[in-house]
């Protein structure tokens, strides 16, 4: 429901990865759109998510993000400050460090 809701506020990249967050913004786990999607409705969130994501806090190298989002397989790595989840690293940001700034230069681009 709460996704429904929200719709209209997430960029499509945030569309995937569904972040649970405790009520003051902690980070709770994550679990993807496909599990909530074939889960039965009864379901709990708690049930399908995964506990202790692979993060990142809001003073780490971009490039030290982008390999972890690499290395595993993430299409949204949560960025924490202080435990509390501030925002995300997509796998295009991800790529957009890792990429030298010249090959980036010559990608098309959607706009």
């Amino acid at each position: 429901d709460e996704i429904r809701r929200t719709a209209d506020e997430l960029p499509a990249e945030n569309t995937f990865t569904v972040f649970a967050v405790d009520e003051h913004g902690g980070l709770s786990g994550v679990t993807n759109m496909r599990d909530i999607l074939v889960a039965a409705p009864e379901t709990p969130l708690s049930a399908i998510i995964h506990m202790h994501p692979v993060s990142v806090q809001t003073d780490e190298d971009a490039e030290d993000a982008a390999r972890l989002v690499a290395k595993y397989d993430l299409l949204a790595l949560p960025v924490l400050e202080e435990n509390r989840l501030v925002g995300i690293v997509t796998v295009d940001d991800a790529l957009d460090a890792l990429l030298p700034p010249n090959w980036r230069e010559h990608l098309p681009r959607e706009h």
